[in-house]
């Protein structure tokens, strides 16, 4: 087990709550038992076969070996028994498999979902490739990683922004999460990519301009913050925007293997430049003499904004359309109350990356309420306060676009806030309780 159950404890707690979100989805369920008597009519037994007696895909089958990797990876990494030295990995792997085979139980009484056998095979087999993963380097790359981050939050929080953005714009490369793994589907991505940065785009200047200025805009924030660490070196600029660049073609690259994804050449050179805008907006605000408390409110302003425009991004594009074609689209005939998924009915996987991009678009904010704001009741406030902006804005967005907005979206957004917020407070608690003195005490007051 790790030395750090606790951070352990809540990457389980984590992958756990990835695997029930991924398998109940779109969450149709009915508790009776004449569903038992149908979704046994319906499991599909035959090993390595999808509904209807076609050999399961590829693709799902990747799909659910890679679901239960992480569970096996932190259910070793956890303090579930401790005692049983030996015979641990094979209790923890029989743990997982019962996982799997509730998860099937479970698919019994769904009417839009099959419990399978090829299911519990490739569950079974994720969940013992992520617990010899964790044995062989895992556990030992994990405590590494957990004490340079806990050295960090003693030193200098800012230092894990910058990785920590790194890994939302890798992961947000390959949301919405419907990947496909096959040498058809790559030379077909590839014949479908756009290499002339000046060619038309199918959907039209205007959605595509939006898109590439909240990529720029996110590249800016990355670029600030690693301004933000590397402010000290010769070309620090020219540094930047050559990482930015390797890293919008790692995030493009990535695309190749997402239906969904389009690779842009546009694209990478918009997030080059937005990262050197950035960088040089933070290097310039130092020259100028701001503070660090300017400095990340500036920053954190820019992340208001951006949030707003996703959240209105539906209404920004018809909008935009109004007032370069004069095309309006007609009001749409509302059903009834604003749903609680997504109208149009969506891949699970797609699903499940459209709700990690929401909820984690909104952790950077909770995590800065706590620095940004001294008073606690101040905090709560502003907390609450931004939570109801959420939902009005959804509102809004269904009131004009009702095939656009649904609840799970606010309460993932809520849920967001809340990790950040919760996080922020137990750095905040953390530095403020530390006596290992790393930094000396002038430092910490600083």
């Amino acid at each position: 087990m790790s030395r750090y159950p606790a951070a352990a404890a809540w990457g389980l707690a984590l992958a756990l709550l990835f695997v029930l979100y991924e398998t109940t989805i779109p969450f149709q369920f009915r508790f009776f038992w004449s569903q038992i008597a149908v979704g046994w009519e319906r499991a599909v037994l035959g090993p390595f076969q999808g509904p209807g007696g076609v050999p399961a895909s590829r693709s799902d089958l990747i799909g659910n070996v890679s679901l239960f990797v992480p569970l096996g990876f932190f259910l070793t990494l956890s303090p579930l028994f401790r005692r049983a030295s030996r015979r641990r990995p094979l209790l923890l792997a029989g743990l997982g498999l019962l996982t799997s085979l509730a998860v099937e139980c479970l698919q019994l009484f769904s009417p839009v979902r099959w419990a399978e056998t090829s299911d519990l095979i490739t569950n079974a087999f994720g969940t013992g490739l992520g617990i010899l993963l964790a044995l062989v380097v895992g556990r030992d790359l994990f405590d590494r990683a957990c004490h340079w981050a806990l050295r960090q939050l003693r030193v200098d929080p800012s230092a894990l922004i910058w990785p920590l953005l790194t890994a939302i714009i890798l992961l947000g490369a390959l949301l919405p999460l419907d990947l496909s793994i096959s040498r058809t589907s790559l030379l077909g991505q590839l014949d479908t990519a756009r290499w002339n940065p000046w060619a038309h785009p199918p959907e039209g200047w205007t959605i595509l301009g939006l898109g590439l200025i909240k990529q720029a805009w996110l590249f800016a924030f990355w670029g600030a913050t690693a301004a933000q660490r590397w402010a000290g070196r010769r070309h620090a600029l020219l540094q930047i925007f050559v990482g930015a660049t390797l890293l919008a073609l790692l995030a493009e690259g990535s695309h190749l293997f997402v239906r969904s994804r389009t690779l842009s050449v546009l694209a990478i050179l918009v997030s080059g430049c937005g990262a050197g805008l950035g960088a040089g907006a933070l290097l310039l605000g130092r020259h100028w003499g701001l503070s660090e408390k300017h400095l990340v409110f500036g920053v954190g302003s820019g992340y208001v904004i951006y949030l707003a425009a996703d959240c209105l991004s539906p209404l920004a594009v018809s909008a935009v359309r109004f007032l370069i074609q004069g095309e309006l689209m007609p009001p749409p005939v509302k059903t009834g109350p604003i749903p609680l998924l997504p109208t149009q009915p969506v891949p699970t996987l797609m699903a499940l990356g459209n709700g990690l991009a929401r909820m984690i678009r909104f952790v950077p904010l909770g995590l800065a309420l706590p620095f940004l704001i001294e008073a606690k009741s101040v905090r709560y406030v502003t907390a609450l306060t931004t939570a109801m902006v959420v939902l009005i804005l959804e509102l809004l967005v269904w009131h004009y676009s009702p095939w656009s907005g649904n609840l799970i979206e606010v309460g993932l957004a809520w849920v967001g806030i809340s990790v950040g917020w919760s996080s922020g407070n137990a750095v905040a608690k953390y530095r403020s309780t530390s006596t290992t003195g790393i930094i000396p005490p002038a430092a910490m007051d600083r």
